[in-house]
């Protein structure tokens, strides 16, 4: 299998649109939030989330919404297909790793953390939103979240 990768357009518009974002949605504003990302919703779980397409053109490249309190605390989204155990596979994840962390310095700046070892990540703390792109092993995740959110995650060590 070839890994395939969100493009480097798509993926400077995504962080663009972290960077200029407040994180303060409503679960009734999710449908101008993907009007305004060019997602849409594939499936609602009643109170606690949704599933969001995206149009990046990846297999598998989707978003999960979390919610609290009608409130949307954090979108998880994969910006690869899911990676084979191959070892050409496994070095595809490493290098979009590595270009979407370029993406990702050039739109929000150098990273305010870097977690090295076994599931890399580098994090961007904003005014109001947080950013943690990781290199999962079979694939890369964007975390975009509340600040608020991350604190929790960090206070249990969750990541």
């Amino acid at each position: 299998m070839t890994l395939r990768v969100v493009g480097a357009a798509d993926a400077e518009g995504l962080f663009t649109a972290i960077r200029d974002s407040t994180f303060s949605w409503t679960v009734a504003e999710v449908p101008e939030l993907m009007r305004t990302l060019g997602w849409s919703v594939v499936e609602e779980i009643p109170g606690t989330g949704a599933v969001a397409s995206t149009p990046w053109g990846v297999p598998g490249a989707e978003a999960e919404l979390l919610y609290r309190e009608q409130t949307v605390q954090s979108v998880t989204i994969y910006a690869t297909n899911h990676a084979t155990d191959e070892l050409a596979d496994k070095l595809a994840v490493v290098d979009a790793f590595a270009s979407l962390t370029a993406v990702a310095t050039h739109v929000l700046g150098p990273p305010t953390a870097t977690f090295p070892g076994d599931v890399p990540r580098a994090q961007w703390r904003l005014a109001a939103t947080t950013a943690t792109l990781q290199n999962v092993g079979l694939g890369v995740l964007i975390d975009w979240c509340r600040n608020e959110y991350q604190d929790f995650n960090d206070s249990i060590g969750r990541y």
